[in-house]
Formats: C-alpha cells, structure tokens, sequence
C-alpha cells in the first residue's frame, strides 16, 4: 500500500450488503483490481491498472482469473510499446477463450442459469521518452497533442467492456490551483468509457441485429435487459462482457472499446476507475475536484466510497448495496497559480 500510495495511486475494494447466494450463507466479493507497474529499462515505465465487476454464481472466479490473466498477457507481449491497442484488443479475446477453456470448466452457453462473467476497465498508463512514444489510433481529444515532462510523454489507453468506468479529471483551461489549494477550482471530467448496456442505441441496435430482443424492465423506464425472442429467462444487463455470458446467440460480445490520450502536463490530474457500485451514486465529479485540490489519498476514497454505499443502501428496498471498488492514479501535478 505505501509503494501505491508513493506513486499517487490510492485503491478501495469493498464488499456490498446481499442476499446469501448459496447455502453457505454469505455472500461474495464479486469485484476485483489489479495495479501492476514494470519498468522500461531506464526509459520510463508501463504501469496497468484495471476493476472488475463479476455477476452469476461464478462471477468472483471470473473476475479473478481476469485479473490475474491479462497483467501477465500484456505485459509479456513483445509488440506493447510500438502496438499497445492491438496488444489489449488481443489480450481481451485471449481471456475469453482462456476463460471457456479452463481447467474444469463446463459447457456453460449464455443461456444457462450458471452462467457467469465480468466487466473488465483497464488503463494502460506508459510513461516514455517521446521518441519511444507509439502512435495511436483512438484518440479521444483531437489532435494528439504529445507534451513532455524531463523529456518524457505520458499515454493513457483505456480499453473496457462492461459498464465499469474510466474518467479523467483535469483542470478547465485558464485555471490553476491556489498556493493553499483551498480555494475551489474548476474541474473538467472527460469519460473514456460507455456503459455497454442495452440502453445505449448503438449497443441496442448491435444486439438486435444479432436476432436477440431488447426490452424495457418498466413502461416508461430506461432500463433495458437483452432476452432471447420468446423468453423471459435468461435476462441480460450488459451487452459486453468477459466470460460465458459472452457467447451465444445474444449479441453479447467480449470486443473492448478502446480509447487513448497524451496526458497534458498540469491539467490532466486525476484518472479514477471504478465499478457500479461506486460511480452509480457517487458524483464524480465532485469526487474528482477533490482529489485535484487535496490529492488522491486512500482515505478520501473510502470516505466516498462509503458515501455511495449508505445512498445505494438507501434506495433500496431491502437495505442493500453493490461491491464497490475504486482506483484513482495521479497523473501530473496540478499548475498552481
């Protein structure tokens, strides 16, 4: 925890409040994380950090083998300075397939009641002198602006599926943080995910062009689940995912959008990852100007974490709330006036 907290990163991982699931009588974990970091020679560094959010039976050992998978896939692949989108797209599809042919696993198709999978949001973070900076193909802020600090760039390549969030906070254009940083600063947020759900249009269409419906949980409601035409079981939140939910006739795919951006040195501060449980009624922005003006601390993400769970317990009929987990990395320091 102090090496994570040395480089600026801060980390939570809290279980909700459910129903037992099983005849032990608990419930489970179902989120993980991972942060892994590994130097280039002496030429800056690669760091990965990434959430997960399991659902099914299973969803705790398909966020786990996730998370311990593809640290290790990317990591290892000699083509990740020059090709480091096609190295996560890779790495995704390989965790499916590794994921379905596991030791023991069963045939488990999308339509079975046993079936499990993950969300899975990871963010490439590569510090590099600019000469060994790779060009990429998504970016998200147009042009690619590439600014050095002591000779060196910083990307950040998120790719996900799921409905697992990565923003960007950064200072708005002409402010600056005070010599006591209290004073409140304007803060941009910048998402770099989508919520793969059937609500989203493009998601939608995608999925009923595969032959499954989409249909609205309520009249009037937004909420929207994915079904096989003619039945109600199984029902389907998120239209991307890792795991056996992934496959089948369901238009359910494990393709990760993938977004990119070189880190504008003192106005790109704060890149915060986080699972449902913790985005769905925490307001991150407001989270995230925090963290510009105290800095990323363990603390302040647990104070807002436990903020999310008391609202999410809250607005439930029975007192219960999600798995919760949370990254936040600095990125740079903030510029002060």
């Amino acid at each position: 925890t102090s090496r994570v907290r040395d480089r600026g990163a801060a980390f939570v991982c809290l279980k909700g409040l459910r129903q037992p699931e099983d005849s032990s009588g608990k419930s489970r974990n179902k989120d993980d994380l991972v942060l892994a970091r590994c130097r280039c020679a002496d030429e800056g560094h690669v760091a990965l950090y990434g959430v997960f959010d399991g659902h099914g039976p299973a969803g705790h050992d398909c966020a786990a083998f996730i998370r311990s998978f593809l640290p290790e896939r990317i990591f290892g692949d000699p083509a990740l300075l020059a090709e480091p989108e096609s190295v996560l797209r890779t790495a995704f599809q390989e965790a499916q397939s590794q994921w379905l042919a596991r030791p023991g696993a069963t045939s488990t198709s999308a339509q079975d009641p046993a079936a499990s999978g993950s969300t899975a949001t990871l963010a490439l973070i590569m510090e590099l002198p600019s000469a060994l900076a790779p060009c990429l193909e998504s970016g998200c802020r147009e042009p690619l602006a590439v600014e050095t600090v002591d000779g060196l760039t910083t990307l950040v390549i998120v790719a996900h599926v799921g409905d697992s969030k990565a923003v960007l906070g950064s200072l708005s254009d002409g402010c600056a943080l005070s010599s006591g940083g209290q004073s409140p600063v304007q803060v941009t947020l910048t998402s770099l995910t989508r919520e793969h759900r059937p609500d989203d249009a493009e998601e939608a269409a995608r999925v009923a062009a595969s032959g499954a419906e989409v249909r609205h949980l309520k009249f009037g409601r937004t909420a929207s689940r994915i079904h096989l035409p003619g039945r109600s079981q199984p029902s389907l939140a998120l239209s991307r995912v890792l795991g056996d939910t992934a496959q089948g006739c369901f238009g359910v795919i494990c393709e990760p959008e993938i977004s990119s951006l070189a880190v504008r040195p003192g106005l790109d501060i704060v890149l915060l990852l986080s699972t449902d449980g913790f985005w769905e009624f925490c307001p991150l922005e407001e989270a995230l100007q925090e963290m510009i003006q105290l800095g990323v601390s363990t603390e302040l993400l647990e104070a807002k974490c436990v903020e999310s769970r008391q609202q999410w317990a809250r607005n439930s009929y029975n007192e219960s709330c999600d798995d919760a987990t949370a990254i936040a990395i600095t990125l740079s320091k903030p510029r002060r006036s």
